[in-house]
């Protein structure tokens, strides 16, 4: 980590990862799930809510 060797350390061990990851999260070269790209869902076109159907009439009272 970070290029330092630790010589004598009684207890070193590596980050608990699955046994098939692949890749160093702790290099800046590593690119996170939350920074990739992806299509904003809000462009697929949906159907109008009821409100948007109230039509206001401004008879006077």
């Amino acid at each position: 980590m970070f290029g330092i060797n630790f010589l004598n350390h009684p207890n070193l061990k590596k980050l608990y990862l699955p046994d098939a990851y692949e890749g160093n999260p702790l290099l800046k070269s590593f690119e996170l799930i939350s920074r990739e790209v992806k299509p904003w869902p809000g462009e697929v076109d949906v159907e109008g809510m009821p409100e948007d159907n109230i039509v206001v009439s401004e008879e006077g009272s």
